[in-house]
């Protein structure tokens, strides 16, 4: 099975091409360059990590378990926020909205890498936080 790319849609699968139709005119497909792979490989890993999610009790209880953070906790962190300017205190509103009242965390969110950097957490350690280690 070969990488086959169709140009019409740019998306990528294992399939076989017809060798006799490839370079005709409207037929829309041909072999996937090394790099078209690379990147639809890499869209794919994000736009699975996009999904990636916890409810709010299982993120606060991973946090817990990790750090002995808990959600008052992480509020008052958020409290101390910069709010000198317009912008960081449209920043800090946003993030104490999120933590008092999201369902689901997203590991893609701004606010849990900028609360795991304050924890002294590493990438990993917040991967793992929302099982991807």
């Amino acid at each position: 099975m070969q990488q086959i790319i169709n140009i019409e849609t740019n998306k990528i699968f294992y399939g076989q091409l017809d060798n006799e139709l490839v370079g005709v005119e409207g037929y829309p497909y041909r072999l996937a360059t090394q790099e078209e792979i690379d990147a639809w490989q890499a869209q794919q890993e994000q736009a699975k990590l996009n999904q990636v999610c916890l409810s709010r009790a299982d993120f606060f209880e991973k946090l817990i378990e990790l750090t002995g953070q808990d959600q008052t906790d992480v509020e008052a962190i958020v409290e101390q926020m910069p709010e000198s300017t317009p912008e960081e205190l449209k920043a800090k509103k946003i993030a104490l909205n999120r933590v008092k009242n999201s369902l689901h965390f997203y590991r893609v969110y701004p606010l849990v890498d900028q609360l795991g950097a304050v924890l002294g957490l590493t990438t990993a350690e917040i991967d793992s936080i929302f099982g991807l280690d």
